[in-house]
């Protein structure tokens, strides 16, 4: 005898299938599968997902947020890009008071 489907009336506790997950995130199956085999989202069934936990791991995972502690892909990218900058205008600072002290003036890249 088949297992008797529990109704639920609270939308994030419902069960979805991977089409319909896709569908919902705008993404094909196969991607869903994917995120599944990296451990983004977590199967409640062959198949199937609960779709509040789902969502909310997609949002997470979209955002480069990390569950597992580690820092995230964006934080490392943002603090890399910030590095470069300080860097650039390190430089270019030093380039400008070398060109003063010599009283010439050259155009210098750099975004200060």
């Amino acid at each position: 005898m088949a297992k008797p489907k529990v109704k639920t009336d609270r939308l994030q506790d419902r069960e979805v299938s991977t089409s319909e997950l896709a569908l919902i995130v705008g993404k094909s199956p196969q991607w869903i599968r994917q995120l599944t085999r990296d451990n983004i989202l977590v199967q409640v069934g062959r198949g199937k997902y609960s779709l509040g936990e789902s969502i909310q791991a997609y949002i997470k995972h979209v955002e480069g947020e990390s569950s597992d502690g580690k820092i995230s892909y964006r934080d490392e990218k943002a603090a890399h890009e910030q590095i470069k900058k300080k860097l650039l205008c390190s430089n270019w600072r030093k380039s400008a008071i070398i060109c003063t002290q010599r009283r010439t003036y050259k155009m210098h890249g750099g975004h200060c």
